[in-house]
């Protein structure tokens, strides 16, 4: 009997060796894909990068076992490298490391004698965080040079050490959580965890491959991508708008044009988490996001508005009433009866 008709027995290395070999990889991928062409994909809750790595082994796995009888990975397996993938995709993205090493020698590459940036911030940063020699960073903004040199290795080196070691503490203690509430989750409140659901069963082949409107959907949304995509790079190609719609245009009149940009987009993978989504979570998206529009209205009607020229509803307002908030309720309660004499909103009449 061949090789080929044979039944894999369970090696326990085998996930995280692959795993190991596909993050550089995947990393790459990703650092090209939202660096150099700005895609930013992590940006969404669900990543696609090891979705499809994952869908690819699921393939070649299917048919190993469909022609060869032979399974390459079990359902653990490939759960196994998917986390591994999701992980690496989570420290690489969007918000992490991509905007780290960026970060963390801005001070030092445009502090200059108008800025006063030396002389008022920089002996609080460790020199350890970043890189301050100005040969280094002129090489690492301008290009035309390369990591590997023995100067530039000496110089983040340290850096580098720190912020791995940081990522590494930050890993540890959002694993402690999870494990703090996952009884919680899972057992008491049974959470859905809707950006799962897809991976779960996309690793049970028998239920994925056979799912007949799953593919009917899927081939309906990948013509659709595929015609914007080449409506790209072919302007005659025909496609339908289905992202960012803003509708603002269509509102011109008193007090509806002070709603300000409403895009109206279709975005399926967010329709599908969607349905698994617990109805109080649903109903909350829509109704505050159309509560925050009716008010927005009504205080232009009124002809209100602060004098201090920030819009009610700017990410910096939220995010001063969502401290405040915790502060508040979590944190003193005894503060919200202080904050609440202390503090006014003084408006004007917009004329």
């Amino acid at each position: 009997m061949s090789n080929c008709d044979s039944t894999s027995s369970t090696n326990n290395w085998r996930p995280f060796l692959l795993g190991v070999i596909l993050l550089p990889f995947e990393v790459y991928w990703v650092t090209i894909a939202e660096m150099k062409y700005g895609s930013q994909a992590t940006a969404l809750p669900l990543f696609i990068y090891p979705v499809f790595i994952l869908f690819c082994l699921v393939i070649v796995n299917h048919g190993l076992l469909t022609f060869c009888n032979w399974r390459l990975l079990t359902i653990a397996d490939l759960l196994t490298v998917y986390a591994m993938l999701v992980i690496g995709t989570s420290i690489s993205a969007y918000g992490m490391l991509q905007d780290l090493f960026a970060v963390v020698v801005h001070p030092y590459r445009f502090s200059t004698v108008e800025n006063e940036w030396q002389d008022l911030f920089f002996h609080y940063i460790p020199p350890h965080f970043t890189v301050s020699n100005p040969k280094i960073l002129i090489g690492y903004y301008e290009g035309e040079s390369s990591f590997y040199q023995l100067e530039h290795i000496r110089s983040w080196l340290y850096p580098i050490i720190t912020w791995i070691s940081f990522t590494l503490v930050l890993l540890t203690i959002m694993h402690c959580l999870n494990t703090i509430l996952r009884r919680q989750w899972i057992q008491d409140e049974k959470l859905s965890f809707p950006i799962i659901q897809l991976p779960l069963n996309l690793v049970q082949p028998s239920n994925f491959f056979s799912a007949h409107f799953l593919w009917l959907g899927f081939t309906t949304v990948a013509v659709f991508d595929i015609l914007s995509g080449l409506n790209i790079m072919f302007p005659s190609v025909p496609h339908l708008h289905l992202k960012l719609h803003d509708i603002q245009q269509y509102f011109i009149e008193k007090p509806w044009n002070a709603m300000g940009r409403t895009r109206i987009s279709f975005y399926p993978f967010m329709i599908g988490i969607g349905f698994f989504l617990p109805l109080d979570l649903s109903f909350s998206c829509w109704f505050f996001f159309s509560l925050k529009k009716a008010i927005t209205n009504i205080i232009d009607l009124f002809g209100i508005k602060p004098d201090t020229g920030i819009s009610l509803f700017s990410s910096t307002v939220c995010r001063c009433l969502g401290l405040f908030g915790y502060n508040c309720f979590l944190v003193d309660p005894q503060a919200f009866s202080i904050g609440t004499s202390c503090s006014s909103i003084t408006v004007i009449p917009n004329r």
